[in-house]
């Protein structure tokens, strides 16, 4: 029986269940939701990883796919009867890659072979625990004026004030405008309901509050710019940025 492939379709409901890493510290990470969307990142990022045996044996993989609900997931390996014998019969395989650069590992539990995209593949069920390192930095990435991407942020008298994305992060964006914004946003403002728009990669909403004030020069324009914290970011909040921050760090290594 051939397994489809149920990567596809699940992007939506993987970026509501929760984010994939903590910023910080040597952690393992227990909860299920979690895990599940380490998987699916791994995955969907096409990241190759090790895997290691007993006596220091190692071969190179990639996760082809995950079946949250199953909590399945399927990757390259028992194709040849070495590779068979190196992850049925060692008795303990571990898996370790990088994701978005943080060292990560986990064991493969009960791999078995199974067919998958028309070809022979393993799978595994899910770990019950992720360990990875500490993530060093938060990349800050900088937004072309031509993607066009903006905030919108409600006013108490009921209008609506329209800024221009320059930058993003994982815990913050720097919004930019052809006027001062000191008396609008006071450093310490707090705004709510804030609509954050990437055109084709979608829309989200959150909570900022205004960090600091300063004047930038972008294609020999002067611009002034707001830099702004997100706060109480939810796990599908902290995804979207995730993924989305990274799909523009890797563009901008590729220009």
């Amino acid at each position: 029986m051939d397994h489809p492939d149920p990567s596809q379709g699940h992007g939506a409901d993987a970026e509501a269940q929760a984010d994939s890493l903590p910023a910080a510290g040597r952690e393992s990470a227990l909860d299920p939701a979690r895990i599940s969307l380490a998987l699916q990142d791994l995955a969907w990022l096409q990241c190759r990883g090790q895997l290691l045996g007993r006596g220091g044996a190692a071969m190179s993989t990639i996760l082809l796919g995950v079946d949250p609900v199953a909590r399945l997931f399927f990757f390259e390996g028992c194709r040849t009867p070495a590779e068979q014998d190196f992850l049925l019969a060692s008795g303990e395989v571990r898996f370790s890659a990088r994701l978005r650069d943080v060292p990560i590992g986990f064991p493969i539990l009960n791999p078995r072979t199974v067919r998958y995209r028309g070809g022979l593949a393993c799978a595994a069920e899910f770990p019950t625990r992720l360990d990875f390192d500490e993530r060093r930095e938060q990349p800050r990435v900088q937004i072309a004026p031509e993607y066009n991407f903006s905030c919108t942020l409600p006013a108490r008298d009921g209008r609506v004030q329209r800024l221009g994305i320059d930058n993003l992060s994982q815990t913050g964006v720097g919004l930019r405008s052809s006027a001062a914004q000191q008396d609008v946003l006071p450093t310490g403002t707090v705004v709510e309901r804030c609509e954050l728009h990437f055109g084709v990669h979608g829309m989200m909403e959150a909570t900022l509050q205004a960090t600091g004030h300063g004047i930038i020069r972008r294609h020999a324009l002067v611009q002034h710019l707001v830099g702004c914290r997100f706060l109480a970011l939810d796990p599908a909040q902290r995804t979207f940025l995730q993924r989305l921050v990274y799909r523009f760090e890797t563009a901008g290594r590729e220009m």
